[in-house]
């Protein structure tokens, strides 16, 4: 045999070796990713603030007042131009 068969044959054997170690690892990796991502959404869930309520409950709902206000305004306006 020469040396580079031998080297072939040896890095054939180290990477079959390692594969499935590299597999499990990389499984565990994947599953401990997928805790700390269930820990973070489950953190935001139940640590949720008074103060961080009132300004998620303040964006959802001044879209809607502005859209309102606008509306209200047109509305007087055209009203009195009409006059």
């Amino acid at each position: 045999m020469r040396w580079d068969e031998i080297r072939r044959t040896g890095d054939h054997l180290l990477a079959a070796v390692f594969t499935p170690v590299r597999l499990t690892l990389g499984r565990f990796l994947a599953f401990g990713l997928e805790f700390q991502l269930a820990a973070d959404v489950l953190r935001t869930a139940v640590d949720l603030s008074s103060d961080k309520a009132e300004r998620a409950a303040e964006q959802t709902i001044t879209p809607y007042r502005e859209r309102e206000e606008t509306l209200q305004t047109a509305g007087g306006e055209r009203y009195e131009s009409s006059r």
